[in-house]
């Protein structure tokens, strides 16, 4: 019975994340909020519940909350969590229409982790949404200048 009890407690020290995953995969995100909370009233320095709370204030479209988890944790040594870190940031500001600092926070999700697909498609988007936009505004003051002259 101890032994049982032991790998119990094991497994929830060492695999603790998975019960907040699957709340968040079954969308039970304020249970994934409360779950990841307690981790990190524990844990203070639990990189992956900070960032679990984090996608999970962003979609409970508590963004204020997200955008403060994320900007903590977008120096972080592990690159891997950074990198997503940029990538949900870079969600945030194209959803607020900042399309700058949206390309810049991929970019980033890029360098640090080159495999990051989601990240690269959403730059290239974006990239290109812009290209066609200027192109478009420039299309737009030439046309308004011959108008001008004559």
């Amino acid at each position: 019975m101890k032994q049982i009890c032991l790998s119990l407690l094991m497994c929830s020290v060492l695999f603790p994340q998975d019960s907040g995953l699957k709340f968040y995969n079954d969308k039970k995100y304020e249970d994934a909020r409360k779950f990841y909370q307690e981790v990190i009233d524990n844990r203070k320095n639990d990189l992956s519940a900070q960032y679990g709370l984090g996608v999970t204030a962003y979609k409970q479209e508590n963004i204020g909350e997200a955008v403060k988890i994320f900007n903590r944790l977008k120096n972080v040594s592990d690159k891997e969590i950074a990198s997503k870190v940029f990538y949900n940031l870079g969600n945030i500001y194209r959803e607020q229409n900042q399309f700058e600092q949206s390309m810049k926070s991929y970019k980033k999700a890029i360098e640090l982790n080159p495999n990051d697909y989601d990240s690269k498609v959403n730059y290239e988007l974006l990239t290109q949404q812009f290209r066609k936009e200027n192109k478009n505004q420039n299309s737009d003051d030439q046309q308004q200048g011959q108008e001008n002259n004559e």
